[in-house]
């Protein structure tokens, strides 16, 4: 373990033989469903009306957009729906054509003679986001250009069940290390660090055959642990650096990004195609069978459900997202760009205690990878009081559960926390209203 790169705190999750399945199954894709709802962000506007003819990686939204959203499959927009005047979502009709777009064409010049701000054109135009916060890949490549100095590539998956990065690491590893020398290029830098945790073998194996002797790319094997996969975690393991939480990493020369990335950027270089589908992992006890898929934006659960082999009587949640840092959702739910799973589980993997009592154990604050006072932090933010938690570190907290799980008192830190923090935006979107 000493020549392991890892950080102060954390948990080893070790998962069953059961939640591994998902890593053993090659990366399907999933025919398109007859019919796909793409979700809209705050400020997105429609390009299309109901009626129109729309083509598979044609945009359907205006050049404005945070993050540029194409569809996904060709065919008819059946439905615009609006909440409080405000576009939600594009229901698209599959015609079953895949017809493409005439914008879907492969890059045509070469990578040493293509510039830092073309590249970026190209990853916005492709509407690339990261699927850990939604941000706009372009728009982080942007904010670092002429100031990166290190560029790491995040192949970490620390969760139970969790499968698609490890299956496009196996599957697709030139996809993977292609897309970040796209990323070295544009942000001028002379290495990336390629991150990967010391248990998947199988794919450090595939990941070294391909990297060989290149001196663009170094293989970096860190500690499995949760929540290695976290942006701050990943630098200051890799470099043993602390980055200050007051400041981006960005700003301190550091970027950061997923494997997944890197494959939708050589995807977009190569292929032309935007960001129109997901790779996810379809798991949990409570699903017919366990698979990781590629499926189209916009891909109603109750579609994923029924390619899946349906779901059992005993289904008690769908998590979208790992276990420890996931959410909650209706099975209504369709598929979106920063999705990395959807676990069916039963009360089995739920954490419900009926009642909980901290005992002061300590668990909660030598695992916080935050080197925070969870215990104090939740209990201010269980009684509301904001101010306090605030000094305790409400907005450094990353959510990553780790105090919960950890906890033998059954505290539901988390959920304390998180809703203190949506208190605290709220009362901030109220100021802001005044001003």
């Amino acid at each position: 373990m000493s020549n392991l790169y890892t950080f102060t705190g954390g948990v080893r999750i070790r998962d069953s033989a059961f939640e591994q399945t998902a890593s053993r199954c090659p990366l399907e894709t999933m025919p398109a469903p007859s019919q796909v709802e793409i979700f809209l962000s705050d400020g997105d506007v429609p390009c299309v009306s109901v009626g129109d003819s729309v083509l598979m990686g044609q945009p359907i939204c205006t050049e404005d957009s945070k993050i540029m959203l194409h569809s996904s499959v060709s065919g008819e927009v059946a439905e615009i729906k609006y909440d409080n005047g405000r576009a939600v979502s594009i229901v698209i009709n599959n015609d079953g054509n895949d017809t493409l777009a005439d914008t879907v064409v492969p890059f045509g010049k070469k990578l040493t003679e293509t510039a830092p701000d073309e590249i970026v054109r190209i990853i916005k135009n492709a509407g690339i986001c990261e699927s850990e916060d939604g941000f706009s890949v372009a728009r982080r490549v942007e904010c670092a250009l002429g100031g990166a100095r290190r560029l790491l590539i995040n192949c970490t998956e620390c969760e139970p069940f969790l499968a698609s990065r490890h299956r496009l690491l196996l599957e697709h590893p030139t996809h993977v290390l292609n897309g970040a020398k796209i990323l070295l290029r544009a942000l001028e830098v002379s290495y990336a660090d390629i991150v990967i945790e010391e248990s998947k073998l199988d794919a450090i194996r595939a990941l070294e055959e391909v990297i060989g002797n290149n001196p663009l790319l170094r293989l970096r094997v860190t500690a499995t642990k949760h929540p290695q996969g976290d942006r701050r975690l990943i630098i200051n393991s890799v470099t043993a650096k602390e980055p200050p939480v007051r400041e981006t990493t960005a700003q301190l020369g550091y970027v950061v990004f997923s494997a997944e990335v890197c494959a939708d950027i050589f995807r977009a270089f190569a292929e032309g195609m935007p960001q129109i589908e997901r790779r996810v992992t379809v798991a949990g006890d409570s699903i017919g069978e366990q698979k990781t898929l590629k499926v189209r934006i916009g891909t109603r659960l109750s579609d994923i459900e029924a390619y899946c082999g349906g779901v059992s009587e005993d289904l008690a949640d769908v998590i979208e997202g790992g276990m420890m840092r996931g959410k909650i959702v209706d099975r209504s739910y369709c598929a979106s760009k920063t999705d990395t799973a959807y676990l069916y589980v039963s009360d089995k993997y739920l954490h419900k205690s009926g009642h909980s009592a901290c005992i002061r154990c300590g668990k909660c604050v030598a695992g916080c990878p935050m080197h925070l006072l969870p215990l104090y932090l939740a209990k201010h933010a269980e009684k509301g009081n904001i101010k306090k938690a605030l000094a305790m570190g409400l907005k450094t907290c990353i959510e990553c559960g780790t105090c919960t799980y950890n906890c033998p008192g059954g505290v539901e830190h988390v959920y304390h926390i998180k809703n203190a923090k949506a208190k605290y935006n709220d009362e901030r979107a109220k100021e802001a209203e005044h001003v």
